[in-house]
């Protein structure tokens, strides 16, 4: 028998109301009590739902790109709905990427990092996030501490404008320094980003490590 679909969406209404579980509750073992199923069960729907979300979002990836859908569009659609994010932790597993090479104190200000950017720039933070982890499989936060360069590339190809690329850029270093006495520094690094962006990692992990080495003491 074929399951009803939810509105005109790729999911059924069963996979919508585990979805609806997961995000509220997260694990697979208190979905499954909650919903009276058993986890195995859950987490088969789960995993049809991430199948599913990851189609919707290369979809909607190929529309942009093909000019299919207007970017500010886009954008204003983005800003309306709750992100998707793998049910089981991509902040942690992200966070937990830079900790290998990073102080317990480094890891605690790229999470202040992101609450700052959420709190300046939240829908733009989740347009940028969808696009690097499906370009580059990384989170944006991650992608610009480690790789700046390709930050720029991902932001030149949502916007033309020059003058916008440098704002989104200005946000990201603005939240790393978490500052606002801090102009000529922020003005350095932004110029150094777009002259000489391996100058610019060098500079931000000095600055990371010293913040959280500061933090920690």
């Amino acid at each position: 028998m074929r399951k009803k679909r939810y509105g005109k969406t790729f999911l059924t209404e069963e996979e919508v109301r585990v979805l609806e579980a997961l995000l509220k509750h997260g694990k697979v073992s208190d979905v499954a009590k909650v919903l009276g199923k058993a986890q195995p069960t859950v987490s088969i729907v789960k995993k049809r739902i991430e199948e599913k979300i990851g189609m919707a979002i290369e979809t909607v990836l190929l529309a942009l790109r093909k000019g299919l859908i207007d970017k500010e569009t886009f954008l204003e659609l983005i800003n309306t709905i709750t992100n998707y994010r793998e049910l089981e932790g991509k902040e942690a597993r992200e966070v937990m990427t830079v900790e290998r090479e990073s102080s317990r104190g480094e890891v605690e200000v790229i999470r202040k990092v992101r609450e700052a950017l959420r709190q300046r720039i939240a829908g733009l933070l989740n347009v940028l996030d969808v696009m690097s982890q499906s370009k580059y499989g990384v989170g944006i936060i991650e992608l610009f501490l480690n790789d700046p360069r390709k930050f720029v590339e991902l932001t030149r190809s949502l916007y033309s404008s020059e003058a916008t690329i440098h704002v989104i850029a200005r946000h990201f270093i603005r939240s790393v320094l978490d500052s606002p006495r801090r102009q000529e520094l922020e003005e350095e690094l932004l110029r150094t980003l777009f002259e000489d962006p391996e100058k610019f990692r060098k500079r931000l992990q000095k600055l990371l490590y010293r913040k959280g080495h500061n933090q920690h003491n």
